[in-house]
C-alpha cells in the first residue's frame, strides 16, 4: 500500500491505529516493546513485486521446540497493567521465512532486475 507524502501524518497514523487497536498510542511513554506490533506496521506498509514464475514447490515440515521463560505480558486491557508470567510456548524454526533454492533466487533476481526502475 503506498500512501502520498501529505496524507502521511493523517491516514498513516490512523491506520497503524486501528490495525493495532491503538495499543501503539496507549503504550507512549512506558518503557515497553510489544512483540510483533512493529513488524505488523511494516508489513502493512510493505511491498511486493509480482513475477510470472511458476515454480515446482515442495513443502517440508519446519522444525518445532518448546521454550518456557518469564515474560512481561499486558494483565489489564483497559487499564494497561502489566505482570511477569512464566509462558510456555511452541516455536517454529524459520518462523515464516520460507525456503528457497539458488536457482530460484537467480530467476526471480533476474526477473525483477529486467524490469524498468527496478532496485537492485
Amino acid at each position: 500500500m503506498y500512501i502520498k507524502k501529505e496524507l502521511a501524518d493523517t491516514l498513516g497514523v490512523e491506520l497503524i491505529k486501528y490495525s493495532t487497536g491503538n495499543i501503539v498510542n496507549r503504550l507512549e511513554g512506558r518503557n515497553v516493546v510489544i512483540n510483533k506490533i512493529q513488524a505488523y506496521i511494516s508489513f502493512m506498509f510493505s511491498g511486493a513485486y509480482k513475477t510470472n514464475i511458476k515454480p515446482n514447490v515442495v513443502v517440508i515440515e519446519e522444525l518445532k521446540y518448546k521454550y518456557c521463560g518469564i515474560h512481561t505480558v499486558i494483565k489489564d486491557l483497559d487499564t494497561l497493567e502489566f505482570e511477569e508470567k512464566e509462558i510456555e510456548t511452541e516455536l517454529i524454526s524459520h518462523d515464516g521465512q520460507g525456503v528457497i533454492s539458488l536457482e530460484l533466487a537467480e530467476k526471480i533476481k533476474q526477473e525483477l532486475n529486467s524490469r524498468p526502475n527496478s532496485k537492485n
